[in-house]
């Protein structure tokens, strides 16, 4: 009877490592599945049940990432296929592409159960808020972009100007701090001058005020030796 069944080859050159369950396994690539078919339980997915898939851990330089398969049947878990080695990353993006499997990728394993559950509560909702376009790192980085104040371009007209300004304060600065020094100067030469003593007018008054007191002084000695020679005299004239 005819069971009108195809056989689909493998493409071993696409294979490649990975840990869909416990153990690493060889899993293949065909034109209208993904299998790994020599260790139980057997992993057998058809292209035409899958929904995105997701390159998780990319980015961080590690050897291993991991591949998270979502259905379109939202209610099935999300197959993963762990510690698939880094150097295949490129092979499988290009398999992918050309299955038209739509995939993204992500710095980090992301917890899928909340994330079915809450697009099964309102999917209408999911739709509306952009379906899938919260795991586009591209689009994402672009946005954070566009929101940082982008850079003003090089106008050599306003370094001209800030140089100018820049050398206007210093020269007030430094003629503030010659102004400052010379009123130190005049002050310290002030105070120099208090300390040396009085000008030289003052100094004749002082001289004459000197001779005066000492001509009233000596004045006053004389007086007593006048007296004492004229009492003398009265005496011997008395005497004789």
């Amino acid at each position: 009877p005819d069971m009108q069944l195809e056989f689909d080859i493998p493409f071993r050159e696409l294979g490649f490592e990975g840990v869909p369950h416990r153990e690493t396994v060889q899993v293949l690539p065909a034109v209208n599945c993904l299998v790994e078919l020599t260790q139980m339980p057997f992993t057998v997915v058809a292209l035409g049940d899958i929904e995105i898939v997701n390159l998780e851990r990319v980015g961080f330089n590690l050897k291993n990432f991991d591949m998270a398969i979502v259905f379109k049947d939202f209610n099935r878990d999300v197959l993963r296929i762990d510690a698939i080695p880094s150097k295949k990353l490129d092979t499988i993006k290009e398999w992918l592409t050309s299955v038209k499997v739509k995939y993204y990728e992500s710095k980090m394993n992301l917890a899928w159960k909340p994330i079915l559950k809450h697009i099964l509560e309102d999917p209408q909702a999911f739709i509306d808020e952009g379906g899938w376009a919260f795991l586009d790192l591209e689009k994402s980085d672009g946005e954070d972009e566009e929101e940082e104040p982008s850079s003003e371009g090089f106008d050599p007209g306003s370094d001209a100007e800030e140089e100018a300004e820049s050398s206007e304060d210093f020269s007030d600065e430094d003629a503030s701090v010659v102004d400052s020094d010379e009123e130190e100067e005049d002050s310290e030469e002030k105070e120099e001058d208090e300390e040396e003593g009085m000008s030289w007018e003052e100094l004749e008054e002082e001289a004459k005020r000197e001779d005066k007191r000492r001509a009233e002084q000596d004045s006053d000695d004389e007086r007593p030796r006048k007296m004492a020679k004229s009492g003398g005299a009265t005496a011997g004239k008395r005497r004789r």
